[in-house]
């Protein structure tokens, strides 16, 4: 691994990194396929791992986050180039990354740095939002329970714990001991996030509070928008009239003669 090419690719973004050697014990393949080292930024350790030689991605992507868990260390992905393509992937996947032209995505920075300009996806995607919701939600320990987000939100474990990589990436939670956990309050985590939760809501209609009941007695109604918050949790504040929410299809279904 070319360790002084990638130490002036952080240095003329003016970020300073200590690289050093490191030995894991891992599978002889894992050995014969990967090179590795530890990089140090502000006190906190990373991964280095480069294929010796080229393969699939997403092979290379899921083998460098075992290695990372092994070493209990976030990992940043080493490459001699990457397509367009490679880099979108990546950062929508969220893997840091940095290749001998010059691209970095390292998110302790908060940027993307790169001759293309390329954005950080800022939109969660749909299991990332479905879990953080269900981890605002209730209130309890300090420490994320992964099976119990598992049994809320119907997901697979391994995709909780990738949702919760992405959280720790954006700085929302932390980890220690293969642990994630949180500092601030949870009111103050939702409002962190706000900019990056999409909304399911497509349509809106206004309707009088008689057309309200009459959905009402023929379909359960939820609340919806920031009402829904400020109305079950303390996570948000609003003054906005009540809002409700229903599937597009059920509201197509109904046969009520509305005003």
């Amino acid at each position: 691994m070319n360790v002084k090419k990638i130490m002036s690719i952080f240095q003329s973004f003016y970020v300073d990194v200590s690289i050093e050697e490191l030995t894991l014990t891992l599978p002889i393949s894992f050995v014969k396929k990967f090179e590795y080292t530890q990089m140090t930024f502000h006190k906190e350790s990373f991964l280095l791992i480069k294929e010796k030689r080229r393969g699939s991605l997403s092979s290379f992507v899921t083998q460098a986050r075992t290695m990372g868990d092994k070493a209990n260390m976030d990992v940043v992905l080493v490459f001699s180039k990457l397509s367009d393509g490679e880099k979108k992937q990546l950062l929508q996947a969220r893997v840091p990354f940095v290749d001998f032209k010059g691209n970095l995505f390292f998110p302790p920075l908060g940027l993307v740095l790169n001759a293309n300009d390329t954005e950080v996806p800022k939109e969660l995607t749909p299991s990332e939002q479905l879990t953080w919701i269900a981890f605002l939600l209730p209130k309890g320990q300090k420490v994320v329970d992964v099976d119990l987000l598992s049994q809320v939100t119907g997901l697979p474990n391994s995709t909780i714990y990738r949702c919760l990589r992405t959280f720790k990436a954006l700085y929302w939670l932390n980890k220690q001991n293969k642990l994630y956990t949180y500092t601030v309050s949870k009111k103050e985590l939702f409002l962190k996030s706000v900019s990056c939760l999409f909304n399911p809501i497509k349509k809106r209609i206004l309707l009088p509070d008689g057309d309200i009941k009459q959905i009402k007695s023929v379909s359960n109604l939820l609340y919806g928008g920031a009402y829904a918050l400020s109305h079950s949790t303390f996570l948000a504040e609003t003054d906005e009239n009540t809002s409700y929410v229903i599937w597009q299809r059920k509201f197509n279904q109904l046969s009520l003669p509305l005003s």
